[in-house]
């Protein structure tokens, strides 16, 4: 280990200080923020002039964005904002899009049982009559068949909008109208094992609810890409032999416009199957964004193939396939700069494959393996040009929050640290979970 240097990361306080600046930034009075630097293995001179670009903020009112270059004595760019009003951490907006939720356990009021959200509506009868025949201090289990219930599986589709003003839009689609576009049969052998528990003062309930068989506690695999949701239907979301035959559009990759202005909620009937799929053989699929405007990852695993297609959104055709030989199932996705990086969830080497795209093709450029440590994949990020991949993430460890760096040449890694923020706590609490940071080359943004 050698700790050779110490970077100042000047924040500049301008008119904080004047507007109750000392209290917003939780007393902070100090205008740089001490970076050190602790190498573990390699020369942090062999990554060459990469950039990196943390954020930071103090109570969603001061912003503070500084750039500094990891191996070069530092010159730090540091950008400033400060709003009087909140103004959250971004914009991005995002998607959720789910099943029913048949697996569940949660605590609920006795007097609500029946009218419980959290339970999906198919199960608000069967899970009340279990609860009518429970005294205070009572417990009770029933084994039922889904489809004496329900015909059809229902869905849930959401988007979220973050606003600079710190508040948040919310628009839904009618669940109803999404379950008779999918109209995918509950299997008669679909079987599910309720649980009922009374408190013994009578004014509480736990409820538990397990697809027998095991099955995810729903599932979301959705993107939010220009003014479109994505979203796929997997497989390995439902039971051996569900039927995905009677879909309205068929099968495939789903999108539908984001919101219409004016509009209070999203709407099924422009829903549509952009790339029509194959049901047969498949296991398992995935939508993704890609490093690239107007370019979807869309992942496949079927039988002994795994592959990954690039979709472009303006033609809704599918660019290239790459056969992806290295894994044996669905990987974790890091997106980059020009670059994205596939890994896989082994311990304790975790093997990894990225990928960057020349003259319009997505090539595969570096794979290779690192140690599986858990602070590795929180907000991570990665960049790659001229044969250099490099790897970046939040770290949070005893030292506190700061940042882990690796570098792979060609054939070999040329470093491994870490960066860490020095001082006290309200130092370390202007360094937010959602204040991601970036990392390009010199010359890329």
């Amino acid at each position: 280990m050698n700790k050779h240097m110490v970077l100042y990361l000047a924040l500049v306080l301008l008119a904080v200080l004047g507007l109750g600046g000392m209290a917003i930034a939780g007393g902070i009075a100090q205008e740089a923020i001490p970076l050190q630097m602790e190498t573990l293995e390699g020369d942090i001179e062999a990554v060459g002039d990469l950039q990196i670009t943390l954020p930071f903020r103090a109570d969603d009112h001061s912003h503070w964005e500084t750039t500094f270059s990891a191996a070069a004595d530092p010159d730090p760019t540091t950008t400033f904002t400060y709003s009087l009003q909140s103004t959250g951490s971004g914009t991005t907006p995002y998607a959720t899009f789910r099943g029913a939720q048949f697996s569940q356990w949660f605590s609920t009021s006795w007097e609500n049982i029946s009218n419980e959200t959290m339970l999906d509506e198919a199960l608000r009868t069967p899970v009340q009559e279990l609860a009518e025949t429970l005294q205070p201090g009572e417990y009770a289990q029933a084994q039922i068949s889904l489809s004496n219930y329900t015909a059809y599986f229902s869905f849930d589709l959401s988007l979220t909008i973050p606003e600079r003003n710190g508040h948040q839009r919310y628009y839904d689609a009618p669940s109803d109208a999404l379950q008779d576009y999918f109209s995918i049969p509950i299997p008669e052998n679909m079987e599910l094992l309720l649980s009922v528990s009374r408190s013994k003062d009578g004014e509480m309930a736990e409820i538990r609810t397990e697809v027998t068989g095991g099955l995810p506690y729903g599932f979301s695999n959705s993107c939010v890409a220009d003014e479109w949701i994505y979203f796929v239907l997997s497989p390995a979301d439902f039971p051996a032999g569900t039927d995905f035959s009677q879909i309205r559009g068929g099968y495939g990759l789903y999108r539908m416009p984001t919101v219409a202005e004016g509009a209070y909620e999203l709407s099924v009937d422009a829903l549509e199957n952009v790339l029509p799929l194959s049901v047969e053989g498949l296991e398992n699929i995935q939508v993704s964004a890609s490093p690239w405007d107007g370019v979807l990852l869309l992942f496949e695993e079927r039988r002994d193939t795994l592959s990954v297609q690039i979709f472009d959104e303006a033609t809704c055709a599918v660019l290239q396939t790459l056969t992806l030989d290295a894994f044996d199932q669905l990987p974790g996705i890091v997106l980059g700069n020009n670059t994205f990086m596939l890994l896989d969830s082994a311990t304790p080497l975790r093997h990894f494959q990225a990928f960057t795209r020349s003259d319009g093709q997505v090539v595969p450029c570096r794979q290779g393996t690192l140690e599986n440590e858990s602070f590795r994949w929180a907000h991570t990020t990665c960049a790659y040009r001229d044969g250099k991949l490099a790897l970046l993430s939040q770290l949070w460890g005893e030292r506190g929050i700061g940042l882990n760096l690796q570098v792979f040449g060609l054939e070999d890694t040329l470093f491994r640290g870490s960066f860490h923020i020095e001082g006290d706590d309200a130092l370390q609490t202007l360094y937010y979970d959602d204040c991601v940071p970036a990392l390009a080359w010199s010359g890329e943004s």
